[in-house]
């Protein structure tokens, strides 16, 4: 009963403060059925399949520029000219998002060959493209930026890979992570990856393609909090 009054206050402030056409942005998604679905590790077979068959060739659409570009606008603000680590780079869309504002290094790894031939054309001196599983890889140099842009949760422990990805930061590194909300799951894993870390910044989508969380975190003390921040496109 607490729980329905809860959701029932929420969705009153939302209606109060953002207005009926913005809630339905935030809503729509959940309410039509047209929301993901809730997330699990893929094979590489599978992955490899799919991104085969074009399956994930949405990944390009219009929809996902919100997250990208929030991720983007916190490296050229908080970490401009980074190392970065990309984990789940798939075809490079996130990357091709942020070559135009540069960086230092540049390290994309996944588990699908395919994805990776999508975009191994650009790799450079300064660009590096691995086929990898992200549990088991192991970087041997240090990042200032490392980031799980909706890949942390297709891992088969990603709480555990995190911590050990952490260690991989340079002094004052930090992690970025997107993570899309289409479940209770999803938003414990938000919860739970901001455990024991600094919250550097806490960003919250909504968008006609559903809601992400995009956060920036630190191992050390936060300097830049700014965390409740809702933006609606």
């Amino acid at each position: 009963m607490r729980r329905g009054v809860r959701v029932a206050c929420d969705i009153v402030r939302r209606v109060y403060n953002y207005g009926w056409r913005k809630l339905w942005t935030c809503l729509g998604p959940v309410l039509t059925g047209s929301q993901r679905k809730a997330i699990s590790p893929i094979s590489r077979e599978t992955w490899d399949a799919q991104y085969r068959s074009g399956y994930w060739a949405r990944l390009h659409d219009v929809s996902e520029v919100p997250h990208n570009s929030m991720i983007v606008g916190l490296l050229s603000r908080l970490k401009p000219n980074a190392t970065i680590l990309d984990v789940g780079c798939g075809e490079g869309v996130l990357f091709l998002a942020i070559r135009p504002y540069g960086y230092k290094a540049y390290v994309g790894i996944d588990l699908s060959a395919v994805a990776i031939m999508a975009i191994a054309s650009a790799a450079d001196d300064r660009t590096t493209f691995i086929v990898t599983d992200a549990e088991a890889f192991t970087p041997v140099e240090l990042f200032d930026v490392i980031i799980f842009n909706e890949s942390l949760y297709y891992l088969r422990d990603p709480l555990t890979t995190l911590r050990r990805y952490i260690s991989c930061l340079a002094p004052d590194g930090l992690v970025i992570l997107s993570i899309y909300h289409d479940s209770a799951e999803m938003e414990k894993l938000v919860r739970d990856v901001q455990a024991g870390l600094s919250v550097v910044a806490d960003v919250k989508l909504c968008t006609p393609g559903g809601v992400w969380s995009v956060l920036a975190l630190s191992a050390g003390a936060s300097k830049h909090s700014n965390g409740g921040t809702m933006k609606d496109v």
